[in-house]
C-alpha cells in the first residue's frame, strides 16, 4: 500500500487544507486512477479522503477543527457571485467554471447591496477582496492567471453547490397538471424567506424559515424572544422605535452583536430573485 504513486506529495498537499484537482498533476492522475486504494490507506491512519462527484479530492475536516476567519468572507463572496449570475439569467455552473474574471469587474463593490454585505464580513474594498481570492487560490478553489485575473477551479464546488441550492429555493415546482397554483406554493410569495443568526444572542448559528407558518416552542430562556425581536431589525427603520424590554440600546447591541463576527441576516425574495439583507447594528 505504501507503494502508491506520489503518496507523500498527495498527503503533504491535502493535509494543508488544499484540494487535489486536474490542475495538480501528476498527483491528481495518480489518485483518480485508483481512488479506492488512497481512500483505504488514509482511513487506516484516521483521515477521510473525500472523492467529490465533480472530480476532485480533499480531506474531510475534523468536527473540532477551528473555523478560519476567512470562511464567512468566502461564503459572502460566493453567494454574491451566484446571486449576480442568476439575476442575469446565466447558468451558474457553466459561467463560473468556464470564464476568466477580473477582480475590479466583480459585482461585489459595484452594487451597494453587495458592498454592504461584504463590509459586514470585514471586506472593505477591492484590495481586501483580492486577499480573499488569494486565500482561495492557496487552497485550490481559484487560480490566478495574472495579477488581476483569475478563474474558478473544480474544488470551488464545495461552496458553490450550497450557494446554488440556496438561490434555487426560489424556483417553483409545477403541479401535476403542469400549471402552478399560487395558493398551493408559498414559495411564490415575495418577502423574507429565512432568518439567519451567527454568533448572535443565545445562538452560535441558527436558521429560521420565514416563508410559511411558524410556531416557536421551547422552555424559558431558550431564545424564543431573541428570535422574535430580531424581526425589528428588518421591519423598523427607526431604531428609536425598537423595543427590547428593559434593556438599553448598548445592552441590546452587546447581546445581538457581541463581536465583529456577529450577524443577523435576512434572506429575501424579490422580483429579481433572492437577495440578503443584513440586520443593522443598533447605535
Amino acid at each position: 500500500m505504501n507503494d502508491l504513486p506520489y503518496l507523500k506529495e498527495v498527503f503533504e498537499r491535502l493535509r494543508r487544507g488544499t484540494h487535489l484537482s486536474p490542475e495538480d498533476e501528476p498527483e491528481f492522475s495518480a489518485v483518480s486512477g485508483n481512488p479506492e486504494a488512497y481512500i483505504e490507506y488514509f482511513a487506516r491512519i484516521g483521515l477521510t479522503l473525500v472523492h467529490h462527484h465533480k472530480e476532485f479530492f480533499y480531506f474531510e475536516p475534523d468536527v473540532g477543527d477551528n473555523i478560519p476567519d476567512t470562511l464567512p468572507r468566502i461564503a459572502a463572496f460566493s453567494y454574491i457571485m451566484v446571486d449576480h449570475v442568476t439575476s442575469e439569467g446565466r447558468s451558474v455552473d457553466d459561467y463560473l467554471l468556464t470564464n476568466i474574471f477580473l477582480v475590479f469587474k466583480l459585482p461585489h463593490f459595484n452594487y451597494d447591496r453587495y458592498a454592504d454585505l461584504m463590509r459586514q464580513v470585514g471586506v472593505k474594498d477591492e484590495m481586501e477582496l483580492k486577499l480573499v481570492l488569494r486565500y482561495m487560490d492557496r487552497i485550490g478553489w481559484v487560480k490566478f492567471v495574472g495579477e488581476e485575473e483569475f478563474r474558478f477551479l473544480r474544488p470551488f464546488h464545495r461552496v458553490l453547490d450550497k450557494c446554488i441550492a440556496l438561490t434555487e429555493k426560489q424556483s417553483i415546482e409545477p403541479s401535476p397538471t403542469g400549471t402552478t397554483d399560487p395558493k398551493s406554493d408559498h414559495r411564490m410569495t415575495q418577502g423574507p424567506q429565512k432568518l439567519i443568526l451567527i454568533h448572535s444572542g443565545r445562538y452560535d448559528y441558527a436558521e429560521v424559515e420565514l416563508d410559511g407558518s411558524l410556531q416557536i416552542v421551547g422552555p424559558n430562556n431558550a431564545g424564543k424572544t431573541t428570535l422574535i425581536n430580531t424581526l425589528q431589525f428588518l421591519y423598523l427603520d427607526d431604531r428609536g422605535a425598537m423595543e427590547f424590554g428593559t434593556y438599553t440600546p448598548e445592552q441590546t447591541r452587546d447581546y445581538y452583536f457581541p463581536d465583529e463576527y456577529s450577524y443577523i441576516l435576512f434572506q429575501c425574495l424579490g422580483s429579481r430573485g433572492q437577495f440578503v439583507l443584513d440586520g443593522a447594528r443598533p447605535e
